[in-house]
């Protein structure tokens, strides 16, 4: 392993926490609206969401544009496995898209429905099998020493995934009821803090619950994690962080609330990716036929003439989302307000 393949593998988490981190609170609202019975409210959260999504999503490419460039036979291993759920995702994220810009074209009760579905489903979709296709990555593939994928579909939906796609919903539910919650105002914004208030303990539950189950399904994913100081950096600031949501809700400093969740966001998947170093998949048939950082990257000129591009491109991409986010900061206008 070379500096080159460590930077692509930071760079590759530090892109699926953006996507996790920006997408998420889109894809929370997107859930809390199935919830939602008041129409007026779900036009609500769709308006807060409506001036980001398309934006947030581009993180998510990026990132796949990462592993396709860097790790080709990471990435041909995991279209292997997961080509069923990403396709799902993709039909999802389009739905999604589809009722954000046409929710206020067509007018109708029945495809307001049709909207207001698609929208909810098309949040939970990918913040379900987000969790599921990373807990199937921790738990290890059916990978043999060929780097040949051996599963199946069915063989992806197994306790341990589902629990971390739940683990990923509940995350993202909070995630977006917290940011709703800086968005809104009356008795809408008193209803996301009120999500944030137990969604919070539900992902606490769940975290704990994966961590045990863990120990018994993937147990060389701490073999020496306690000695690796990143990993307990970020388990201790992941506390902090879910100590300042607990405080932030109670005391209702919605921002607060918002900022620790996307750390607590950052601490969970840095320390997935802390347990998968130096391995990328590993494999569940035999440990040494796992795809490591050496063995599954691109060649070194490739490594770093795309490291050049990608440094040349994230800065434009934060300078829109700081743009974007200026543009739109404040509360979401209602009827009421009108």
């Amino acid at each position: 392993m070379d500096t080159l393949q460590f930077i692509w593998f930071i760079l590759f988490f530090l892109l699926l926490i953006a996507y996790a981190i920006l997408d998420g609170f889109d894809l929370g609202l997107g859930i809390i609206s199935l919830f939602t019975r008041k129409r007026e409210n779900r036009d609500t959260l769709m308006n807060a969401v409506a001036p980001f999504w398309d934006g947030n999503e581009i993180w998510l490419m990026a990132a796949g544009g990462a592993l396709f460039v860097a790790f080709p036979p990471v990435y041909r291993i995991l279209w292997s496995a997961f080509t069923v759920p990403f396709m799902i995702w993709l039909l999802a994220m389009i739905a999604r898209a589809v009722s954000i810009e046409f929710r206020h074209t067509l007018h109708g009760p029945s495809w307001q429905r049709i909207f207001d579905m698609a929208f909810g489903l098309g949040s939970l979709v990918p913040a379900l099998l987000l969790g599921v296709v990373l807990a199937n990555v921790l738990r290890g593939l059916p990978v043999d020493h060929e780097g040949v994928y051996q599963g199946s579909f069915l063989s992806l939906l197994n306790p341990y995934s589902l629990l971390g796609g739940f683990l990923s919903l509940i995350t993202f539910m909070l995630h977006g009821a917290a940011f709703g919650a800086t968005r809104t105002r009356g008795d809408l914004q008193n209803t996301m803090r009120q999500y944030v208030s137990y969604t919070w303990v539900i992902m606490v539950v769940l975290w704990i619950c994966l961590t045990v189950y863990t120990i018994f399904e993937a147990r060389y994913l701490f073999d020496g994690i306690f000695k690796n100081a990143v990993f307990d950096g970020l388990f201790m600031l992941s506390l902090i962080s879910i100590l300042v949501i607990t405080i932030s809700s109670i005391a209702q400093k919605d921002r607060h609330t918002f900022l620790a969740s996307s750390v607590a966001i950052t601490c969970m998947l840095g320390m997935a990716g802390a347990c998968l170093f130096p391995r990328v998949i590993p494999s569940n048939i035999d440990l040494m036929n796992s795809l490591t950082l050496a063995k599954g990257s691109a060649s070194p000129k490739v490594l770093k003439i795309m490291l050049g591009v990608v440094l040349m491109v994230i800065p434009l991409a934060l300078i829109y989302h700081v743009l974007i986010d200026r543009r739109f900061r404040g509360k979401i206008k209602t009827l009421e307000d009108s």
